[in-house]
């Protein structure tokens, strides 16, 4: 009987090394959650002021192009009423030539 006590005592014992070994691994386990639960909170925040970023920035890029697209009317309007001007100036001078005057 003595035997089965001892037995018993050995097989006890190992349950409560278990038993706290299992209590350590969860305690470490529950630490590391809480803090992958904290690094998942930080990137979400920093993933949000990101995306505000990005709205920003598409939002200037899109008042660039209306802006590049606005210059580039005006310019052609300009190069357009160059051309005018010349053909008109050149004109001038082709009628000047015809009527014999001379520069």
């Amino acid at each position: 009987m003595s035997e089965e006590l001892a037995e018993l005592e050995r097989r006890v014992g190992g349950l409560i090394e278990r038993y706290r070994d299992e209590k350590r691994r969860t305690q470490e386990l529950r630490g590391r959650l809480d803090e992958a639960q904290r690094e998942c909170a930080r990137l979400g925040g920093e993933n949000e002021q990101l995306r505000g970023r990005i709205g920003e920035i598409e939002h200037e890029l899109s008042a660039r192009g209306e802006r590049e697209a606005q210059l580039h009317g005006k310019l052609q309007e300009i190069i357009g009423q160059i051309d005018s001007l010349e053909a008109e100036i050149a004109g001038m001078e082709g009628a000047g030539d015809e009527s014999g005057e001379t520069h």
